[in-house]
């Protein structure tokens, strides 16, 4: 005979917990509202654990509502829309990635590779003109760009050094790590 025993994931169909025992769960909780707007949302609801005993008696347990704190204005991000995940040492690749004016005011971007690095220890440069004017965005409008890229040391390596600047106030944006890419030697 064939039961739909439902248990804990992690221990399998038919596992259950016994007194004293313990399960963690991590959970992640994506929005179904667009980024603009989840962003300003600080109150992500309750969560709710039910469960029935040995014995058939049900038990419930809910938590205060769970709140987060909002994440400190930026003025300009910057999010990955693609990237290869392996790239051959020596052969210019490209990444694609969206840049929002999260800000109230109008910004005139400059997309520059900062000089922050040695030549030396950078893995990953920029393939051509190190400064590229993005032109005008308007406040909350996004807009796609192209990088070209030369990996110059093999393994795995990070796509970074890069910075948005704000040509009408002179403020720097730094853009951190944006991608993870595995340089190839060169096949023969």
């Amino acid at each position: 005979m064939m039961t739909n025993a439902i248990g804990l994931p992690s221990f399998g169909s038919l596992a259950h917990l016994k007194g004293g025992d313990t399960q963690q769960y991590m959970f992640r909780l994506r929005g179904k509202v667009p980024p603009a707007q989840l962003r300003q949302v600080t109150t992500l609801g309750r969560m709710e654990v039910v469960w029935t005993s040995a014995m058939g008696e049900a038990g419930r347990l809910q938590s205060n509502t769970v709140q987060r704190k909002l994440p400190a204005a930026r003025g300009v991000e910057i999010h990955l829309l693609s990237a290869p995940s392996e790239v051959e040492l020596e052969t210019p690749f490209e990444i694609t990635c969206s840049v929002t004016n999260t800000s109230s005011s109008e910004m005139q971007l400059q997309l520059t590779a900062a000089m922050m690095l040695p030549p030396a220890t950078a893995a990953i440069v920029v393939d051509g003109v190190c400064t590229r004017n993005l032109g005008t965005f308007r406040p909350h409008s996004s807009q796609s760009i192209t990088i070209r890229l030369l990996p110059i040391e093999p393994g795995m390596q990070k796509v970074t050094g890069l910075q948005l600047i704000d040509v009408l106030t002179e403020q720097v944006h730094e853009i951190g790590s944006l991608a993870d890419v595995f340089v190839l030697h060169h096949r023969l």
